[in-house]
């Protein structure tokens, strides 16, 4: 399966075919937060309960860290799987947000193998940074130190787009039928052809965050669900062929 790059318009609904990638302007990162907005406020309580059990797995998954791993793809499909056929103006009960375990219960397990795989991977190369530095400062070595420190950034770097990924890769899986090990280097690679609107679309979560928290953290509740929709709107301007 090609993949290609192309200048891309944003469109209100999901309904292709084919798996390819999107170079959208800095700007859709502010407006993948309203489509969102909109789309949570036309049936919030469903959402609402949909982006709160995703975040409640979740994190009860984090006491198992492996498990973790299998199971937020799936949510995250489910969820934008959810998502839009909400957006297409279906009528979708609660249990619809589970809908991978059934209908991409293996393709989205090789996907978390592969992000578990490549997370060790990382981890492991961090681990053999911080052992160099350790030595570096033990015999004083700049030299050394400085190649340490080059090797935890790779490291780190690593690590952040295994866990970057997770957003769009389960739902490329489950939604487009791209196979998991493309998926997830195509998730990446949507990392970095848009930068502009990820770093835009992350700052302006960030100071939204700061805001939310005002409030004795009561507009998380909110906040939570809506970043949740906009993995969908985000991944239906990237990866949707118009």
């Amino acid at each position: 399966m090609s993949i290609s790059v192309s200048n891309s318009s944003y469109k209100p609904a999901l309904s292709g075919q084919t798996t390819q990638l999107h170079r959208v302007p800095a700007s859709h990162g502010i407006q993948w937060i309203k489509q969102s907005w909109h789309l949570f406020k036309s049936n919030p309580w469903l959402l609402l309960a949909w982006g709160l059990t995703c975040i409640a797995i979740s994190t009860l998954a984090h006491f198992a860290p492996p498990s973790s791993v299998f199971l937020t793809p799936f949510m995250v499909a489910g969820f934008v799987m959810a998502a839009a056929r909400l957006d297409n103006g279906e009528q979708l009960p609660f249990q619809a947000l589970f809908t991978p375990f059934n209908s991409h219960l293996m393709p989205v397990l090789t996907l978390g193998l592969i992000v578990l795989i490549a997370s060790v991977i990382s981890a492991a190369i961090l681990g053999v940074g911080l052992g160099v530095a350790m030595t570096a400062m033990e015999s004083k070595n700049t030299v050394i130190l400085a190649i340490a420190a080059l090797i935890m950034s790779l490291g780190g770097v690593l690590l952040g787009l295994a866990v970057l990924s997770v957003a769009h890769a389960p739902c490329l899986v489950c939604m487009l039928d791209t196979p998991p090990k493309q998926a997830f280097k195509l998730a990446i690679k949507a990392l970095f052809v848009n930068w502009k609107a990820m770093t835009v679309y992350g700052l302006a979560l960030f100071g939204l965050y700061l805001l939310a928290i005002i409030p004795a953290g009561l507009g998380l509740f909110i906040l939570l669900p809506v970043t949740l929709v906009s993995t969908y709107t985000s991944f239906k301007d990237m990866f949707y062929e118009q």
